[in-house]
């Protein structure tokens, strides 16, 4: 079975950081079982779960989720840089 693209990256850094399926899936309070599915899984993952995964792994948002990317499934995606005071902050425009 192929990889999605959100599994290739979640693979990715889970090498990276030397992060097991075990250890991943007792961080995220999952069976292990389920890390498999949703790597494999040919639906895109849903914000919430592309954010718990993050967290557990100790990474930004952004290195997961596939929408970072300027096509995804045939649909543009558009990113602007907001500031408002200090801070700045990058958001997707549908």
């Amino acid at each position: 079975m192929k990889l999605t693209e959100f599994g290739q990256r979640l693979e990715t850094i889970q090498k990276q950081k030397y992060i097991s399926d075990r250890d991943l899936s007792r961080k995220l309070g999952i069976a292990q079982p389920n890390i498999n599915q949703i790597k494999y899984y040919t639906a895109r993952p849903r914000l919430q779960t592309i954010k718990k995964y993050a967290k557990a792994l100790g990474v930004d948002f952004a290195e997961l989720d596939t929408a970072n990317d300027p096509m995804v499934a045939g649909h543009v995606k558009i990113w602007m840089t907001v500031e408002v005071g200090s801070t700045s902050r990058k958001i997707r425009v549908l």
